[in-house]
């Protein structure tokens, strides 16, 4: 007869094989049903792929963060009535972290949801997924540490090192004790996670100057407000919305850039939320591109119609000449899988009817969209501007995109121009970011060569 431990550990193996299975081969399965779609339909299944291969690496992740951190109540040689009441507090800790990982991982699923039942559980969902990640990110950190400590350990001329660093108070508990890092690392993840939701929506206005050489902008100076990423829906609200509104009335700019990202669902369900935003664009001479979350949920060609609406003009592969300098938008690099006939992004179509001599800026969403331009196409612009990365939003992912992505955050030399990374206006799924880094960026072009200047304001 198999032992109840040994079904419970059958049963995990099974299950994490699944989930491994289910994130290797769900994308080829679903190929047919998604290619099957209608026009936009294709570009919203396969973000619900994605989202059921996202659900398997979470589930991978919480079998991993469990067994880390339910060591916390290995068997010990206990008095047999303190045995009793440990076995019980394991059993209410299984059952809290089980449900808390349950919640969490409900995110994906929420965003393909009704406006009913994501009024009734997205927050709440959000919040703990924003835990979940920071939680994640130092489990493994620990993990990491202790994994080395271990090998270094059978390193004799390391070995004394650590036998000394045994001895020391504080720092020995931290770095050889499971559960004082246990206890240590639920602390700081929920800490980490509430400053972060506190100041998610803390939006602060920042400017850089960028020379241009040869610059043929009026005046030798256009300065543009740069938005991108606000995610509008999920847990980005009304409320939000008319906080990046109250800060755009007050800039003294000659221009608003978006950037992509600036919805995440339907028209149908945000148009209240999103209405703040057009006040305050009334009063600017904006421009969009799209980002590959306009194409996720319903119809993006909706969204272009109403910003088209509200004044907004979208630069679908075209640009615009403005204040002596020709303003390139092109659609999403994703754009080509949305589903929608003839989307895709396309630089040398979008530079056509740029005025000769004139300086190019180039509005792009994700910086990795450079990788797919010819240099010859590349080497005449002169400015890029992108958002897309959030500059990793959460304190745990900002190093392993920053190792991953060669463009994460900030102004970079191209060669011939320069390319500059907003982290984002607001924040993508969890309400929660690193703190000062909801921003509006004022970019200032200049005909100048002297050294970027950035600043707070």
């Amino acid at each position: 007869m198999l032992t109840s431990s040994y079904r419970i550990l059958s049963a995990r193996n099974s299950i994490i094989f699944v989930a491994v299975l289910g994130f290797l081969s769900i994308r080829k399965l679903s190929a047919g049903w998604v290619s099957d779609g209608r026009g936009y339909e294709v570009g919203n299944r396969r973000r619900f792929v994605s989202a059921l291969r996202m659900e398997c690496l979470m589930l991978l992740g919480n079998f991993f963060m469990y067994g880390q951190l339910m060591v916390y109540y290995e068997k010990r040689d206990y008095d047999k009535l303190y045995k009793q009441a440990k076995t019980k507090l394991r059993a209410i800790a299984s059952a809290t972290l089980i449900t808390f990982m349950v919640a969490a991982q409900l995110i994906h699923f929420l965003y393909f949801a009704s406006e009913e039942v994501q009024d009734q559980f997205f927050d709440v969902s959000a919040f703990l997924f924003g835990i979940w990640v920071n939680l994640l990110g130092l489990v493994a950190g620990c993990f990491i540490v202790n994994s080395v400590i271990r090998i270094f350990d059978k390193v004799p001329s390391i070995s004394p090192m650590l036998t000394r660093m045994r001895q020391l108070p504080y720092i020995s508990s931290l770095m050889f004790d499971r559960r004082c890092q246990i206890r240590a690392v639920l602390l700081v993840a929920v800490a980490m996670s509430l400053l972060m939701w506190y100041g998610s929506d803390d939006i602060v206005v920042k400017q850089v100057t960028i020379p241009v050489k040869n610059f043929s902008g009026l005046n030798g100076s256009v300065k543009i407000a740069l938005l991108s990423d606000i995610h509008t829906g999920a847990t980005v609200r009304r409320n939000q919305i008319a906080k990046v509104a109250d800060k755009l009335r007050d800039l003294d700019v000659d221009a608003v850039a978006l950037v992509g990202d600036i919805v995440d669902g339907p028209l149908k369900i945000l148009a209240n939320r999103i209405e703040p935003l057009w006040g305050a664009l009334k009063q600017h001479h904006t421009y969009f591109v799209s980002g590959n979350h306009e194409y996720y949920y319903g119809d993006a060609m909706l969204w272009f119609a109403e910003y088209e609406a509200h004044g907004v003009r979208v630069l679908n592969n075209r640009c615009e000449m403005f204040h002596g300098i020709c303003i390139v938008g092109v659609n999403d690099v994703s754009s080509n899988k949305s589903g929608i006939i003839g989307h895709h992004m396309n630089l040398p179509e979008a530079m056509r009817n740029c005025t000769q001599g004139a300086s190019r800026l180039l509005l792009t969403h994700n910086p990795s969209s450079l990788s797919k331009f010819s240099a010859g196409d590349l080497a005449k612009i002169d400015v890029v501007l992108s958002g897309h990365t959030h500059a990793g939003q959460f304190y745990v992912v900002a190093p392993v995109t920053w190792l991953l992505w060669p463009y994460l955050y900030g102004l970079y030399d191209i060669g011939h121009g320069k390319l500059f990374v907003s982290a984002g206006t607001l924040y993508g799924g969890p309400p929660m970011k690193m703190l000062w880094m909801s921003e509006i960026w004022i970019v200032n072009l200049v005909n100048d060569t002297s050294q970027v200047v950035d600043a707070l304001r």
